[in-house]
């Protein structure tokens, strides 16, 4: 197995494909990156932005360039040495009509070798979706889409499909006769008596027979004829008069018997909120569950990555939305025996103390690293103040538990109505199959059963759980047992349907440790395990962390801002945990799906060390802009509430140079309006109020654009300065930690310079890689003649970046140099003495008589004055770092290349003398 040293993840799109990468192969090596971490390759949706709307994962995305592009960037990278790790999207597909899988599924119906492939509920109650699957894709009711002809027929190379829009839908192969049969005054002698013609009408009439049958040898018989059908077309002007004429021939009323028949059903946009029949990643509708953990449906869709593995050319795996399998352990027992030994992590987020279960996978990819790192920046000292600050300036003294308990009832109670509904129908389905005569008797109204399920759902505190049919351990069954507790708490009205509930949840074998349960109870459990990670991703990241925001660095992606913040012990703790059990896990600080670049919040992380001031800030500025605020049906825009997440905003991303300003005013005013919809309090994705969000977006951008009478800049922008220098400090401290601790350090596209970004899509902008190639090129030329010079360039321009870049390429190198010291090394914790020792961190790796000692600072506020580093004894005084028993006595720092002594212990001014970060490596005896 390769495990990477290193990883830089790319986002392949149509702006940057395989012969763009290609071209980054020798820069990211010479930066120290020796592994790619690549976003989906395969064919998705034309112009997908992301890649993981996929319609066929067994061919390239041609959006990004050829097989021969692939294999020549592939083979760049080899030649550097650098290996590949590969997003794998096992979830979900596209609902699109270039998913020929999904196509086909509706042509022939179980006749389809790919029936089965996807999460269809066939046996809906609602008669309209009975063996039939919703197509929730109109924009406006079906009878006016008919009225106004918006539906066509067509033929083509996929045989006959009606159009809406930009989507087409095949007919089923048993319906061709009702369009191209001759009807009964119709005349097909012509046709009949031509050669091809003949041709055709005997394919038509051997497809509409083959097709009444329904079994699944038929399928290739059936697309055999289609293929003639369509070649015939093509080949006989006879033919195809007489098609063109059939087709033209199509009125509304038989477009509505002919859609009445189909295997899809055609439904405005807006009605999957309140009746859907397939699994949606999340609340999607065009992306469409996947059964993935079975056999057939994993053989189906592996077989290009399976090819890529085989040949060399991927080295690793990130399994994308793991926790949407049925069966999440099965699926990587299966991976793991078709790939063998290949690298693989799981896109898991991790929460209420969680640690990952799964032994067969290297790690996850590095959430629970992010947050762990992030929180140590966090004075938790303030805690109070900060509280009391957000809730006099935002007026709410909402408890945040009971917040994010209501915002994921609201997500449940909307975006996932139909979602939840299809779960209490299959609860009762469950009750009924235990066959107890008394349980059915009392079988309460499913309204009410599903407003216990709402309840229970609303209190879990993780993503998901793990029950399945294989495992027998009773863990999983304490945060279930908790979430009922907590429900019947909340809502003792319920609690003869929450105890029905909790008989089906708890009567599985491995928590009961009887073989009597019964199959629906099983069957309930593995179904409701697979919405509870969209119903906390919906109520808690897309929610909750728009509405609480009393300190928004927190507010990430498998983060717990309640927590505010994670004790130093803590922090040890989890790392030495990781170097036991996943020692190769990720390492991220920023992903194509956080909330915040890893420096906008280093940068607002700083807010925790100067309540009183950042307090004073905050009121004054709310003064100065009261005037730019607009009065909408009675109320302000924005409320107090997004106010204070607006200027925590301004802090974190506001750019270190005023090149453009226009640029970031526009990219604030479309995120606030973004960040509204999310929150769900004023306005909304699937219930817009565009008044509000037009509001805000206008406030963002009166308040920012430079003016001479911008009082609000002037203002601002001397603070704002003053937290974006001790931001740079965070960040490199945080940056050599991610490469010094255990596991495998991550870096998204750019973040090697300042990422100032904010959540997709701004995250997905443009980088300037031609710029950061020459930085390491300067870098590397002035290190190698006059490395003192090298180091005072960088602190000189700390807004360039070029001092992150620089900490980047030589922490790389060291560990470059030193791999199984930082893959294998255990993880000790550095005790801290002095003054200033709450103002360190300190950890070594060691590994066979190498040792590394990272150190670096963090609160230093009170340290060090505005535009000033934390270098020398001056500042630092007699704060120590103790070394570990037997560390040798003379250090070389691996950054700036200048000796350290200690003996038993370092004087942190001398590890700080010229640098505000230092990677210590043994030095020459």
């Amino acid at each position: 197995m390769r495990i990477p040293i290193s990883t830089y993840r790319l986002q392949f799109g149509r702006a940057f494909g395989f012969t763009d990468a290609r071209r980054l192969i020798p820069y990211l090596h010479d930066l120290g990156i020796d592994t790619i971490y690549a976003s989906p390759i395969f064919r998705a949706r034309p112009g997908s932005k992301h890649g993981y709307d996929i319609v066929d994962p067994n061919s390239l995305n041609p959006d990004l360039g050829t097989s021969e592009d692939f294999h020549l960037l592939t083979e760049a990278a080899r030649k550097y040495g650098m290996g590949w790790v590969q997003d794998i999207v096992p979830n979900h597909m596209a609902f699109h009509p270039d998913n020929a899988m999904l196509m086909d599924v509706l042509k022939l119906g179980e006749v389809s070798p790919c029936f089965d492939y996807f999460d269809i509920d066939w046996d809906h109650p609602d008669e309209r979706l009975r063996g039939r699957l919703m197509a929730p894709f109109l924009e406006r009711p079906y009878a006016e889409c008919l009225e106004r002809g918006d539906f066509d027929i067509r033929l083509g190379e996929v045989g006959l499909y009606i159009t809406y829009m930009h989507h087409a839908f095949p007919l089923r192969a048993k319906d061709y006769d009702l369009v191209l049969g001759p009807d009964e005054d119709d005349s097909s002698t012509g046709l009949r008596d031509d050669d091809r013609g003949a041709i055709f009408m005997c394919a038509l009439a051997a497809m509409a027979g083959s097709a009444t049958g329904e079994t699944h040898p038929q399928a290739a018989h059936i697309n055999n004829q289609i293929d003639t059908i369509w070649r015939l077309y093509r080949e006989s002007d006879l033919v195809r008069e007489y098609v063109d004429g059939k087709l033209k021939a199509v009125d509304r009323e038989k477009m509505d018997s002919l859609l009445g028949r189909q295997r899809f059903v055609l439904v405005p946009w807006k009605d999957a909120a309140e009746a859907v029949n397939y699994r949606r990643f999340f609340d999607v509708n065009s992306l469409i569950g996947l059964n993935s953990d079975r056999n057939k449906t994993l053989a189906g869709t592996s077989a290009l990555v399976g090819g890529l593995v085989e040949a060399g050319r991927v080295t690793g795996l990130r399994i994308d939305h793991i926790d949407g399998l049925e069966s999440p352990e099965s699926y990587l027992l299966k991976l793991r025996k078709r790939f063998g030994k290949v690298y693989i992590v799981v896109e898991k987020i991790l929460a209420g103390g969680e640690h990952l279960r799964w032994l067969s996978v290297e790690g996850t990819t590095g959430y629970d690293f992010l947050n762990a790192v992030n929180g140590i920046f966090c004075q938790r000292s303030n805690k109070a103040e900060l509280d009391r600050i957000y809730t006099e300036f935002a007026g709410s003294e909402t408890d945040p538990g009971d917040l994010l308990y209501e915002k994921k009832k609201l997500v449940m109670n909307s975006n996932l109505k139909a979602d939840i509904d299809n779960l209490a129908r299959w609860l009762a389905e469950a009750l009924e199959d235990a066959d107890r005569q008394e349980v059915i008797d009392r079988l309460p109204p499913i309204e009410r059963l599903r407003e216990a399920l709402v309840e229970t759902l609303a209190g879990l505190g993780v993503y998901r759980t793990y029950l399945s049919r294989q495992d027998q351990s009773w863990h999983d069954g304490i945060p279930l047992a908790e979430a009922l507790s907590r429900a019947e708490g909340r809502s003792p009205h319920l609690i003869d349907e929450l105890r029905l509930l909790a008989s089906v949840l708890m009567a599985a074998p491995r928590i009961t440790g009887r073989e009597g349960a019964g199959t629906g109870s099983m069957g309930f459990t593995m179904k409701i395990q697979q919405y509870t990670g969209a119903i906390m991703a919906k109520g808690f990241e897309d929610t909750f962390l728009y509405v609480y925001n009393r300190l928004i660095s927190l507010n990430e992606v498998g983060g717990d801002p309640v927590k505010f913040g994670l004790d130093l012990s803590d922090f040890h703790a989890f790392n030495l945990a990781r170097s036991s059990t996943h020692p190769h896990s990720m390492s991220a600080t920023s992903t194509h799906d956080t909330k915040r670049g890893e420096d906008v919040r280093a940068r607002i992380n700083v807010l925790s060390e100067i309540p009183e001031e950042w307090e004073e800030r905050v009121r004054c500025w709310a003064g100065i802009n009261a005037s730019s605020k607009v009065r909408n049906e009675g109320r302000e825009v924005p409320d107090r509430n997004d106010e204070y997440f607006f200027y925590q905003t301004l802090i974190g991303s506001y750019p270190f140079t005023e090149d453009d300003p226009t640029g970031y005013c526009y990219r604030i005013s479309r995120y606030v309006e973004k960040a509204a919809r999310e929150a769900k309090v004023h306005t909304r994705w699937h219930d817009p109020d565009p008044s509000y969000g037009d509001a805000f977006a206008a406030f963002a951008e009166t308040v920012l654009m430079p003016a001479p009478d911008n009082d609000f800049l002037r203002e601002f922008l001397p603070f704002q300065r003053r937290i974006a220098h001790y931001g740079v400090l965070n960040s490199l401290s945080q940056t050599l930690i991610k490469v010094c601790a255990p596991g495998v350090p991550d870096f998204y596209q750019g973040s090697e310079l300042w990422d100032l970004n904010l959540v997709d899509p701004d995250n997905r902008r443009p980088v300037d890689f031609g710029l950061r190639a020459r930085m390491v090129e300067e870098i590397t030329r002035e290190a190698a003649s006059d490395p003192a010079r090298a180091v005072a360039s960088c602190l000189e321009d700390p807004g360039s970046g070029r001092i992150k870049l620089f900490l980047i390429h030589k922490a790389l190198a060291a560990r470059k140099a030193n791999p199984y010291l930082f893959e294998k090394g255990t993880y000790t914790e550095l005790e801290i003495g002095g003054e200033l020792a709450d103002h360190v961190v300190a950890f070594a790796r060691i590994h066979m008589g190498s040792v590394a000692v990272c150190i670096a600072p963090r609160f230093l506020t009170g340290v060090v004055g505005e535009g000033k580093y934390p270098l020398g004894p001056e500042v630092w005084g007699d704060t120590v770092v103790v070394l570990p028993p037997g560390a040798p006595r003379k250090w070389n720092d691996a950054l700036t290349g200048g000796p350290v002594l200690g003996t038993g212990a370092i004087k942190v001014g001398d590890a700080l003398r010229d640098f505000p970060v230092s990677l210590l490596l043994e030095g020459a005896k």
